[in-house]
This record gives structure tokens, sequence and C-alpha cells, in this order.
């Protein structure tokens, strides 16, 4: 429900007149806090009138006056204006910080409202406001946080496609995005369960399968450095760990068994490197 309709429900079944300032410049954005320019000044018959008199000078120095002392006081309290209206103000606020203050008074031709009355009105209000204000800082924070970690994963991605033939490392990724390396390494776990290494490692491995298949006359020397892997016993290490043969049995594979062509080569069947992989 939006805090307009809320208002204007109150006003019309109360007999009570609700204003709001706000004291933050961006309270407005919020999703359900939208208020017209009738709940954003005093608009009860009498404060009208007296608004007449002098073009609203008075009303704007006793509103200035106000909102001082509700900047400092932690509750609601009670106030009657230089017009002789009595109204209840009650500041919003959120931790230490003022949002706003609502202007909650009666007319005398509405009749009375109830003091008590009053201030559950005014209660509901402020928790109204407090509880939508904490929910959209809440999922702002979230929203920013998921932007960035999104960012870096696809940075990452992009980073090791570039450069996965090259001697890098996640030092190298951190420098780049200018973020701390360990943040970045959670980063990349949450996001992928593994590591930057293990990714780079596997980007590198489904390369050498190219190379294995369409480069008969390349070394596995040659083909292990072309991959990005500075040993080429490293290399079969990780390939058998990997695949579960090593890559010479694998274009031996790929040579004598026509099946098996355009096939990747046998894995653990999830895909992940067994043995706990690379890590």
């Amino acid at each position: 429900m939006q805090l307009a309709r809320i208002l204007q429900e109150y006003e019309t079944m109360e007999s009570v007149f609700i204003s709001f300032e706000a004291c933050r410049k961006d309270f407005f954005r919020i999703p359900g806090l939208e208020l017209d320019m009738t709940h954003c000044q005093h608009h009860a018959p009498c404060c009208l009138k007296w608004k007449q008199r002098d073009d609203n000078r008075r009303c704007w120095e006793e509103k200035q006056r106000i909102l001082q002392r509700a900047g400092q006081e932690r509750g609601a309290f009670f106030n009657r204006c230089r017009g002789g209206v009595r109204e209840l103000i009650a500041p919003v606020r959120a931790g230490e910080e003022l949002l706003g203050v609502f202007f909650l008074g009666g007319d005398e031709r509405h009749g009375h409202i109830d003091d008590k009355r009053l201030c559950e009105i005014a209660g509901f209000l402020t928790e109204y406001v407090r509880l939508l204000w904490s929910i959209s800082v809440r999922e702002g924070r979230e929203s920013a946080a998921a932007k960035r970690e999104r960012f870096y994963q696809e940075h990452c991605r992009n980073f090791i496609e570039r450069r996965y033939r090259e001697n890098v490392a996640l030092a190298d990724l951190a420098a780049e995005l200018r973020v701390n390396a360990n943040y970045l390494s959670g980063v990349l776990r949450r996001a992928n369960n593994f590591s930057f290494r293990h990714m780079l490692t596997e980007r590198r491995l489904r390369e050498a399968c190219e190379w294995l298949k369409y480069k008969p006359g390349c070394s596995i020397a040659v083909i292990a450095f072309q991959c990005g892997f500075q040993d080429q016993n490293y290399f079969s290490t990780v390939f058998r760990r990997q695949y579960g043969i090593s890559p010479r049995m694998y274009r031996r594979m790929l040579n004598t068994s026509a099946s098996d062509d355009g096939k990747t080569p046998p894995s653990s069947g999830n895909g992940v490197p067994e043995n706990g992989g690379v890590r």
C-alpha cells in the first residue's frame, strides 16, 4: 500500500490532518513513500487561512523551528503553533539519521481527536516508513553487491579467455580490477564453486584437446607451452587428472578410433577433475 493512500484513509476516518516533511532529498524516490503536494504541507482549513495572511512566511518559520527541535528529540511531542493549532510532531529516524517528520493535528470545526489515538496513528506511520526505508536500503545494497559480483565474474571469464596462454595468476586479475585478491577469490568460489586457477586450467585443457586433435605434428611439449602450461610434465599430470588418460594416449585414441572422432576425452562424468581436481 502507498503511504499517500494510508494518510488519506486516516484523514477520512479519524478527522485528522497529516502532513510530512522529508529531511532527505531521495526520500520520495523510495517505492511506496511517494506523496502528493497536499500531504507535503499543512492543509487544515485554519492552516490555509494563516498562510494566506502573510504569504506563508509565519508558517514556514514555525515549521523550521519545529524541524530543528525534532532533530534533537528522540520521540514524538506536542506543539502549539503561533496560529494556535495544536499538533503532534512525530520524527522518523533510521538509526541516528532523521528521515522526516510527521505533523498530525485536528481542526476545531472537525472536532478534537484523542491524544492517545493520535499517538497510535503516529506510531504506526513512523514504523511503516522506517520499515519501507530499511527494506529499500537493504535491497539496494544487495543489488549493488550482486551487480558488482556479476561484473567480477564476467571480467574473470574475459580475462581467462584473453590471457590463458600467458603465465598469469589471480593476482594479475585482481590488479587489473583493482580489488583485493582474497575478496575476488571468494566471489569466484561463491559463483562457480571453483577457484580462479581451476577455471584457468580447464580453459587451457580445452585448448590442449583441440591441439591434440587438429595438430598431430606438434609435440606434447609444444602443445603444453602454446596452451599456457610452463612445464610438459605438469601438463601431462593435470591432463591425466582431468580426463583419466595421458595427452599421448588421448591423441593415439583419436587416431585409432573413428568412433571417438569429434568427441571430448573421457572424464569423471561430471566435468570435475578427479582426485580433488586442480585448485
